[in-house]
């Protein structure tokens, strides 16, 4: 490690100098002395950034470049760094967990999923603001391979390329809807404080995968994930229940349970309204639940269905 870190040290030197003989040069363009130097920092960079490439791999370590690029701005806001890497990381855990553990309705984020998917920062580099994060990889998978934190990339860029809300769901089933909820704030985040983002995920110097997406396209990704969601239907039986209200014109119905919330709901065209139902006596209930849920929030819709009343 401690070669690495000498590495990145003198990376974090070259962007600087860098930089600096950059809007030295701007006001002397012909200059060929600053020329050559900038030309030979360059060389340099490239050097170094290999070298850091093969250490990285050694210590058996990924490396992820996020770049965050402002279309109508030079300078950065704490709250935009902050936001839209700590999305990043979120999003990258919940989906690395759904594949670990199985997808979730709600994030977990267990002590240990969080431990083996968090990035380290390495350094950072001009053009826009760009990072290089790196991340511990499983060690007996051989290249051809995809390490489970590789295939939550691949899933999340996925999501980002979805076109319509049927992929949304598709992918959904796969990664869980706590996943997509992540995907859905990160992408909120970047298009919030108007950042677009240029993802590479590498090994060895050789970009295995990659992902650009401007504002608008995760702005449209947000509204997308936003009108997409899920709904299960389940058959209850109540074998004692309190009928309080039974409205045959408006179709809906009241019943009190013992120990439990009251249900209030609809009547289903299924039902038996030829039989005479008495207010205040007990039935035996067969209902329909049916739960919507919200895969940009964690929201839930809970509408009850009477399909039948048995006097007890």
């Amino acid at each position: 490690m401690t070669a690495l870190l000498e590495i990145i040290e003198k990376l974090q030197e070259t962007h600087k100098t860098i930089t600096n003989l950059e809007a030295y040069m701007a006001k002397h363009p012909k200059d060929e002395t600053l020329i050559i130097t900038t030309e030979s920092l360059y060389s340099r960079q490239r050097d170094l950034e290999k070298a850091f490439a093969e250490i990285s791999d050694k210590e058996h370590l990924d490396v992820c470049s996020y770049r965050l690029i402002a279309e109508d701005r030079d300078r950065f806001s704490i709250s935009a760094l902050s936001s839209t890497l700590h999305e990043f990381q979120s999003m990258v855990t919940d989906v690395y967990e759904a594949y670990r553990t199985g997808p979730k309705i709600k994030a977990v984020r267990s002590p240990k999923i969080v431990q083996e998917s968090s990035f380290d920062f390495a350094y950072a580099y001009p053009g826009s603001l760009g990072f290089v994060l790196t991340v511990p990889r499983e060690r007996l998978l051989g290249e051809i391979f995809l390490t489970t934190i590789e295939k939550a990339i691949d899933s999340i860029f996925k999501v980002v390329k979805a076109k319509n809300n049927e992929e949304i769901h598709r992918l959904a089933e796969q990664i869980g809807i706590a996943s997509i909820r992540s995907i859905h704030k990160w992408a909120n985040s970047h298009s919030q404080y108007g950042v677009s983002a240029d993802i590479q995920w590498k090994r060895k110097q050789r970009i295995r995968n990659k992902l650009f997406v401007e504002t608008t396209e995760l702005e449209h990704l947000g509204k997308m994930i936003e009108t997409t969601s899920k709904e299960k239907h389940k058959e209850m039986d109540i074998p004692h229940a309190k009928l309080v209200g039974l409205d045959i014109d408006l179709k809906t119905f009241h019943i009190k349970r013992p120990d439990a919330k009251d249900i209030k709901g609809k009547i289903s065209d299924s039902f038996n309204f030829g039989k005479s139902y008495t207010i205040t006596c007990y039935y035996s209930v067969k209902l329909i639940r049916k739960t919507k849920i919200h895969y940009a929030y964690e929201k839930e819709d809970e509408v009850w269905e009477l399909l039948s009343l048995e006097k007890k």
